[in-house]
């Protein structure tokens, strides 16, 4: 004789733990029950809204079939007197009925007299004793559809607490609930991923970047390690683009080189002596050019340094080639690309971002132009692409008016971000605007790129206009003003959730600033990287506290 059971042991949607919506829905509420009574009565509501004909038992309050049999959340025995036979799978999405099925029909079976399935609940003429157990934990409710589920694993959520889950369920590109292996059962999905207790973790939001489409002309030079590898580069790139062609690069760090030194124009010239070259370094403050490239700027040693740059010379006066923080100086000169020509190269590297795991990030800046070419790639490719809040460069209160943009415009794969400036320059010219003197120079502090009355004009128009702002402001002088420029527009505008933050914020300024942002709001992106790409820079020209 075979006998099946259900053993009801919990009630997994109650309103004083989990209610679901479908429950809800359905007017099913149930409350974790606090006695045996209570029990009955959840397992018996739940029996006849499932249409369950198999006799149900119901675990006592001391939970003990569910801990003997570990039973949750939902599992197959099969017992031969009294002993497990089988034991299936934790459910539902482990269940695996035609294995039971096998199990059984094993120990029914005689070769000569092989029993039929349907005749299982009744007598047989093998003296058997079996008992099939169902143990659940009861949801009246239909499950909720989803789109995806991840199931059996360890979900670092980055919650308050850091709570890791077993399950998430995903809809519509967003994580709808998460909870334990349980959970799973009432979720249905068309794809569903087993884990094998593999961690997932949220994707990383990137604070600053500068992604754009690169020209045919231009050198990727982010995993440059030595200077031979630059000259091979450039020269298979005069090669490939012929006499005369200006050749552009981008991302050279000294510290990611075997020879420990700068790229200077004499070596742009050995490369390619023939073409205008010009490579920026990483970070964009300052560029190396050829002296081709200098000789068509008509840049040379009588050329005075521009406002807030610097052209570097050596001892006797002779140009080296770099140029900081005013490298437009020879950038004008490079032909514009086709939109046509940039945009594949474009949405290769934003699609880039996805293989190291960022999901989303912010653009650091793009014109009133720019933008509408981010909206032609995200309607084109948007849901393939990380999603992206964009900067959009101050143009003029008119203008920015005109344009009809405004922080918070757009969608949850592409919107308009907060206003960006730099307030100062960077420590590869150096041009951030410090306090105190740079090291071993008496009376340099680096440069504002606005005098203060501009600085405050924009900070006012770009805030009363409803504008969000997240200036550059690297030296602890310019942070400090730079804060102070917020502070009284926020004062004379005030405003909820305004999130104005300041990018970069290198050299710590005083506390009083420090102050004045927690009583504002006022946050902070900065850059953990800068403190190794940049440290020879900081050892250079900083001293003392400005270093710790």
């Amino acid at each position: 004789m075979a006998h099946f059971y259900i053993v009801y042991i919990a009630e997994a949607h109650s309103v004083n733990e989990w209610q679901t919506e479908t429950n809800e829905e359905a007017g099913i509420r149930i409350r974790q029950h606090e006695t045996v009574q209570e029990r009955l009565a959840a397992a018996q509501l739940c029996s006849e809204k499932l249409g369950l004909t198999i006799p149900t038992l119901v675990d006592g309050m001391d939970n003990a079939a569910a801990e003997v049999f570990a039973a949750w959340p939902e599992r197959i025995y099969i017992l031969n007197k009294g002993k497990i036979h089988y034991k299936g799978g934790p459910g539902p999405y482990e269940f695996n009925p035609e294995e039971a099925k096998e199990s059984l029909m094993q120990l029914l079976n005689t070769p000569e007299n092989p029993p039929d399935w349907n005749t299982i609940l009744y007598s047989h003429s093998k003296p058997l004793i079996l008992t099939l157990l169902f143990f659940l934990t009861f949801g009246c409710g239909p499950r909720t559809e989803v789109d995806l589920l991840l199931t059996n694993g360890k979900i670092f959520s980055a919650g308050h607490g850091s709570p890791v889950h077993a399950t998430p369920a995903v809809k519509d590109g967003l994580v709808l609930a998460t909870g334990g292996r349980s959970m799973a059962r009432h979720y249905r999905a068309p794809k569903r991923i087993n884990l094998s207790g593999k961690t997932v973790i949220p994707g990383f939001n990137d604070t600053h970047q500068h992604v754009r489409g690169r020209p045919r002309r231009h050198l990727e030079l982010g995993d440059l390690t030595s200077l031979k590898d630059l000259h091979n580069r450039i020269q298979a790139k005069a090669e490939e683009l012929g006499p005369g062609e200006w050749i552009t690069g981008y991302g050279w760090a000294v510290d990611d080189l075997a020879e420990k030194r700068r790229p200077l124009r004499w070596d742009l010239d050995e490369a390619a002596p023939e073409n205008p070259v010009i490579l920026s370094r990483a970070g964009g403050h300052s560029a190396v050019a050829s002296s081709l490239a200098l000789k068509l700027a008509e840049i040379d040693r009588n050329t005075p340094n521009p406002e807030g740059g610097v052209i570097e010379r050596d001892d006797s006066g002779e140009l080296n080639g770099i140029i900081r923080e005013r490298a437009g100086m020879v950038y004008r000169l490079v032909p514009d690309a086709t939109w046509e020509e940039l945009k594949p190269n474009f949405i290769q590297n934003l699609d880039f971002f996805l293989s190291l795991g960022i999901t989303s990030f912010i653009q650091a800046g793009a014109t009133i132009r720019e933008w509408d070419q981010w909206q032609e790639i995200y309607n084109e490719y948007g849901e393939k692409l990380p999603r992206a809040t964009v900067q959009i460069r101050w143009a003029g209160r008119k203008e920015m008016e005109a344009s009809g943009l405004m922080t918070g415009q757009g969608d949850h794969r592409l919107r308009v971000g907060a206003i960006k400036i730099l307030a100062d320059g960077g420590f590869t010219g150096p041009a951030a605007y410090t306090i105190d003197p740079y090291k071993g120079r008496e009376t340099y502090r680096g440069k504002m790129n606005y005098s203060e009355g501009k600085l405050n004009t924009i900070s006012f128009d770009a805030h009363e206009t409803g504008w969000q702002l997240g200036f550059h402001a690297i030296g602890d002088a310019a942070i400090k003003l730079t804060v102070e420029m917020f502070v009284a527009a926020l004062e004379k505008w005030p405003r909820g959730d305004h999130r104005h933050y300041l990018n970069h914020f290198t050299v710590s300024p005083p506390a009083d600033t420090y102050r004045l942002m927690a009583m504002h709001g006022i946050h902070i992106a900065q850059q953990p990287n800068f403190t190794w790409t940049l440290d020879s820079r900081y050892m250079e020209n900083l001293d003392d506290d400005r270093l710790e």
